[in-house]
This record gives C-alpha cells, structure tokens and sequence, in this order.
C-alpha cells in the first residue's frame, strides 16, 4: 500500500499593487512568523509608488519566513518577500532560510543541464511539467482544455490548459522562472 503526502510551500512574491508599480517598500508586516493566515487576511502594508496598499492572501496557510524586514526600501515585484506552507509543522524547516540561501538554490538547480534520454528511450531532452496546487484544498484537477499542442513553441505567459479544481477553472501559465517553467494562475 502506497500514501502520498502533498506539502504545500510557497514563495510569495511582490505583486504589482497599481499599474504602474515596478518596486516597493514593505511598509509594515500584519503577520509574524508562525501566524495562521485565514484567506483574505492582510500580511502586509506595502508603499506603491502611489499609496500605502494591503497586500492579502487568497489561501489559508501559516506565514512561515519573513524573507524581506520591514522598512525595506525598492524591492522588485516579484521579488520573494516570505515563505508560506500548508501546515504549520513545516515551519521550522524554513527558521534560517535568508534571501541568499534561497538565490544559492535557484542557481544551483539553473546550473544543472537537462537530463539526458534514458538509454533505449527515443524521447528527446525535454521538461516535466507537473500539475501545481491552484487552490489550498486542492487534491485533484482535471484538464479541460489543452491551449497548446504537442511540439509548439512555449513563451513566457502562454496558456497552457484549462484545469478544473475542486472550486473553479482555472489557467494554467508559462512564466519564465530560474527554475525554469513554472506555473501561476489567475483567479476565475
């Protein structure tokens, strides 16, 4: 018999909080390291290049690592400000994570070329890209719609495909990353 345990972590970025917003200031933080965050909770007061704006998650989790400190002047959006996790057993693991640890390992895993064929397998290099959790609650989805087909071209924010969760439809995006592919998605 076979369990699988899905652990949620993740890194929140910066958002762009007017349109014309390219860097800001974390203002104040509303939550501490280890809070539980209820969706729609305010985390943050950040200072746009406009106004003082709350930032608030759409998920339930535990804030688990504040990554930039309050008062901090020009950060990027999409810079990583925290990091958040499903249940608040993870978050000791997350206790001396810094900016830099969490650099070191995306340029590490950048570094790494892409895995060759298997011996015998006639499949060319390629990337394995994995259905994300687009909702806390999600165990499963279901692909509705594929937007691209087999051998096209991706570019940064192209529509993958359609995934149906346990609460809406929701689309599934390319977004350049050090990583590589990984995936957002957009409220219904």
């Amino acid at each position: 018999m076979c369990v699988c345990v899905c652990v949620c972590v993740w890194q929140v970025e910066l958002p762009a909080l007017s349109p014309t917003m390219q860097t800001g200031t974390i203002a104040r933080w509303e939550k501490k390291e280890g809070d539980k965050i209820n969706e729609g909770d305010l985390i943050a007061e950040v200072e746009t290049d406009k106004a003082t704006v709350g930032f608030e998650l759409l998920e339930d989790c535990y804030l688990a690592k504040i990554l930039v400190p309050e008062g901090t002047r020009d950060v990027t959006v999409g810079a990583v400000i925290c990091i958040t996790v499903d249940s608040a057993d993870l978050i000791p693991a997350f206790k001396n994570l810094t900016l830099e640890k969490l650099a070191a390992s995306f340029a590490s895993s950048a570094a790494v070329p892409p895995p060759a064929a298997a011996p015998g397998c006639s499949l060319p290099t390629h990337m394995k890209v994995c259905l994300p959790a687009l909702s806390p609650t999600m165990t499963m989805g279901t692909v509705q719609r594929w937007e691209k087909k087999v051998g096209e071209k991706l570019s940064e924010g192209d529509l993958l495909a359609e995934i149906e969760t346990d609460k809406a439809t929701i689309g599934q995006y390319t977004h350049t990353h050090t990583r590589g592919i990984h995936t957002t998605h957009t409220t219904p």
